[in-house]
Parts: structure tokens; C-alpha cells; sequence
């Protein structure tokens, strides 16, 4: 009677990094001849000086060593094939390479000014599972729910950085395989009160509402605001934001007018200031009443009436696409934003389109129906 391979396995893992693991893969055979394979689409051999198989007759084992292991080149599935005169048998197994926690590039020392926002210190690492990472500053613990710093993945972020937070910051990383610490230096230096981010030169529209910003380089109690030269005036329309001791000032102008154009400063010394030109454009001339439609019967007077939105601006009327001049007939009137057209004893000659229109092309048009003196009479 035949009797069939049998195969039964065992894995032995030697954890370290990358390229130090050799991994010893142990296959115990109760009938033999036979030969041993391993594959991960190709027959592994001797041949190849990342491999070594060997047999151990008093264990009737076939044993594979990989040698510098590489989780990416070779992290996969294993088969090993034992065969003698009654069959064969196949064993698969998978490799998971674990990876003790490296440095690809540790923390460095570094220095720094105050009150720089966004400031980080970053490190590059490897390790397979992911590392638990534990931050400290003068070995005391950074957690999660620090209002000054912010932890990210391998680089640790100062939110706005300060004089007090010079010192020796370490990062830890712990996987189940081991860990590893770096540590690093960090100096803070004081700097001068500087314009951190200068006031831009801004448009705005009539009647709409602008802000200025200036940004010092650390806080500072008071500025002051000045257009050409001269101190704002103390205005509700002009609001001034900021509080002492801090480095973001704002200045909001509400309601603009043409007036408001200038250069504007925002000064904390003679030579800590900043300018900008704030350019107010006009406004449209625009209808506020426009003219209406009207029905007269000759020699009526006729009276068309429009009011704008600016006083004492110029504008043109035209009957039927020509532009009516003052005279003896048609009489021209202007009272701040009112603009009237009076003609008197007006004919069927008179009946047509009239259109008024603005110095910012705006126009408003009527219709006006003349009717004979004696037409119902007919």
C-alpha cells in the first residue's frame, strides 16, 4: 500500500530592521525522498545568494532562509512542495515582515523667531504596524488636546511660536517590535516690533464699505490711523478694531464717498508704519423716479419729470433719437435731483417717443399720446 506525503509547518519570525531579518521557515516530512520548494510565481534556489535551503535529517525537515529581508520584495504567500514515489504534497504559508521603528531622518536642531505661526519640526520614519507616537518638551508629554500645538503625522506643529517655547522637544515611536526616540533643540529668538503684513491699496464703491488690515510682528498696545497725514476723525462711520496688546489691527470705512480717497496710514512709530491709497469710484447716476407714460389733448401743456440720484448732474432729452436744445418751445428745468421738460401748446406733431438719459448713460423713456382738440367732436 501507498503511503501519501504528509507535510505539517511551523514559522519561526528573528525581528529586527530592514535588511538585518533573516526568517527560518521550518517544514517537518514524514516519508521521503522528496524535494522542497517555495514560490511566489517562480521556484526558489539555491542559486539565488538571497536564499538558502537546507535539511535537517533528524527533524526530516526542509528549512528556507531568506536573507535581508524587504517587506516589499518579499512579503507574500509561500509554497513549499514535498514530493517522493507515492505523490506530493503542498504547504502555503504567508510572510508578514514587521518592521522595528526607524529613522529615515531624525529631528533636527533648529532656532526660530517669535510669534512665527505654523512653525514645525519634522522627522521621517518607517516602521510596519504603525508606531504609537509620543511627543515631549522638556520631558513633559504634548497630548492631543494642546491649544498650543498641533500633532500630524511625522512633524509636530507650533501654532504661533514663543519665547517660552525654546527647549528640547522628543519624539517617540513604539510598535510592537520596539521603539525608537530623536530629540532636538529648538531656540526661539526675540524680534523687533516690525509690519508683519502691510496694508494693500484697496477700491471701493460709493456708499459701500472697505477694511484695512495691518499685521505686527509681536503685540503691541495702540496705533494710530491717519488719511494724508492728518488723524482720522472720530467718526461712527470709521471703526477702528483692535485691542492693546495684540498684532492685528483693522480699520472699516462704512458709507464711502468720494472724499474718502487718500492715503491712508496705520502708525505705530516713526519708523514702524504702513500705507496704503484707498481709491472710492462713483456710483452709477441712476434713476430714483423715472418718467411715466401720458396721454394729453393739444395745446395741453406737457410736463415730463424724472429725479436722479446725484443733485445738480447734467443729463440730455430727446424726442424721437433727437436731442432737444432749449428754446423758445421746450423749456429745461434742474432743481437738485429733479429734471423737468416743459413744452406748451403741444400738436400731434408733438406725439412720440421721449428719453432722458444720464452722465453715466442711464436712460428713462415716455411715451406721449397728443389727441386733436376736435377729435371726439368727429
Amino acid at each position: 500500500m501507498k503511503q501519501e506525503s504528509k507535510v505539517q509547518s511551523m514559522l519561526i519570525h528573528y525581528r529586527n530592521s530592514p535588511g538585518k531579518k533573516i526568517i527560518i521557515f521550518i517544514l517537518f516530512l514524514i516519508s521521503f525522498p522528496f524535494r522542497s520548494r517555495a514560490s511566489d510565481e517562480k521556484t526558489l534556489s539555491e542559486k539565488d545568494s538571497q536564499y538558502s535551503i537546507a535539511f535537517d535529517t533528524d527533524k526530516n525537515a526542509s528549512i528556507l532562509l531568506i536573507k535581508q529581508v524587504n517587506k516589499s520584495e518579499h512579503e507574500n504567500e509561500y509554497i513549499c512542495r514535498a514530493v517522493n514515489e507515492f505523490g506530493s504534497a503542498d504547504m502555503r504559508t504567508k510572510l508578514i515582515v514587521l518592521i522595528r521603528p526607524y529613522f529615515i531622518q531624525p529631528l533636527k536642531d533648529a532656532q526660530c523667531a517669535e510669534f512665527v505661526e505654523q512653525f514645525a519640526i519634522e522627522y521621517q520614519a518607517e516602521a510596519y504596524p504603525e508606531a504609537t507616537i509620543q511627543w515631549t518638551r522638556n520631558n513633559e508629554i504634548i497630548t492631543s488636546s494642546s491649544t498650543e500645538f498641533r500633532i500630524e503625522k511625522n512633524r509636530l506643529i507650533i501654532l504661533e511660536t514663543k519665547l517660552e517655547h525654546s527647549g528640547t522637544y522628543a519624539v517617540k515611536l513604539t510598535n510592537e517590535v520596539g521603539e525608537i526616540e530623536s530629540s532636538m533643540q529648538l531656540t526661539v529668538t526675540e524680534r523687533p516690533i516690525e509690519v508683519g503684513k502691510h496694508l494693500v491699496d484697496t477700491k471701493g464703491l460709493e456708499k459701500g464699505t472697505i477694511t484695512f488690515e495691518c499685521v505686527f510682528t509681536k503685540p503691541i498696545e495702540r496705533v494710530k490711523w491717519l488719511k494724508n497725514g492728518v488723524d482720522l476723525p472720530d467718526e461712527l462711520r470709521f471703526l477702528r478694531k483692535g485691542e492693546g496688546n495684540q498684532r492685528y489691527f483693522q480699520l472699516e470705512i462704512h458709507s464711502l464717498t468720494l472724499d474718502d480717497t487718500g492715503e491712508y496710514s496705520c502708525v505705530y512709530d516713526e519708523s514702524t508704519q504702513s500705507k496704503a491709497i484707498l481709491t472710492v469710484n462713483e456710483l452709477p447716476i441712476d434713476f430714483e423716479k423715472p418718467l411715466s407714460n401720458q396721454s394729453l389733448t393739444e395745446y395741453d401743456t406737457l410736463t415730463l419729470e424724472c429725479i436722479v440720484t446725484k443733485p445738480n448732474r447734467k443729463v440730455k432729452w430727446f424726442f424721437d433719437n433727437e436731442e432737444i436744445q432749449s428754446n423758445d418751445r421746450y423749456r429745461l428745468e434742474t432743481d437738485e435731483k429733479i429734471h423737468r421738460l416743459i413744452l406748451s401748446n403741444i400738436s400731434p406733431n408733438d406725439e412720440g417717443n421721449y428719453d432722458v438719459i444720464t452722465e453715466s448713460d442711464r436712460k428713462s423713456s415716455a411715451f406721449i399720446n397728443v389727441k386733436g382738440k376736435f377729435d371726439n367732436l368727429i
